[in-house]
């Protein structure tokens, strides 16, 4: 038992058993060898997973299908991202071309909450990351009710339990 002040190498396993501490940066794989990372949990042999053949991830899975693959056959199947009492919205955005959120023609599509109105929102800007805000197309408030920029076109038939359905044109 001790410290070590320099580089430890290690050319077979490396076995720890207890409570480790590492302070400071840790890189796994830096010579892009074609190995897989586990991480195990309480009774799931794969609660992180990469793959090294082809950098997925697995998320209750060790055999991630793309970039991100999530598996939990206990639960509901759920992702919660809670701003935890925070003024900030919330958003998943898709991006043709996303590198530092301002590419042109990067066509940011982003689904999520706006914290100031309460309400779900999707949104689009070609140009730069989507403001759930100022880029809304379409909302959708606690009580059911649906907001659109623009027309609504459908194939089908439209349909609402609404005593009336309306027309904004400003």
């Amino acid at each position: 038992s001790g410290d070590i002040d320099s580089t430890l190498s290690v050319g077979g396993n490396l076995s720890v058993t207890g409570t480790t501490s590492l302070d400071g940066a840790v890189v796994v794989n830096e010579s892009s060898a074609d190995a897989d990372f586990r991480v195990e949990g309480n009774g799931n042999a794969n609660a992180f997973f990469v793959q090294g053949s082809d950098d997925f991830i697995g998320i209750g899975t060790g055999t991630p299908k793309k970039k991100l693959h999530i598996q939990d056959t206990t639960s509901d199947g759920i992702i919660i991202m809670d701003r935890n009492g925070t003024s900030t919205d919330h958003q998943i955005c898709f991006a043709h071309n996303y590198q530092s959120g301002g590419q042109s023609g990067g066509n940011y599509y982003a689904i999520g909450v706006d914290d100031s109105e309460n309400k779900l929102v999707f949104a689009f800007d070609a140009n730069s990351q989507a403001s759930l805000s100022a880029d809304a197309k379409m909302t959708m408030n606690s009580s059911g009710d649906i907001t659109t920029v623009g027309g609504v076109s459908a194939t089908g038939e439209i349909t609402s339990t609404a005593s009336a359905i309306s027309q904004n044109s400003n």
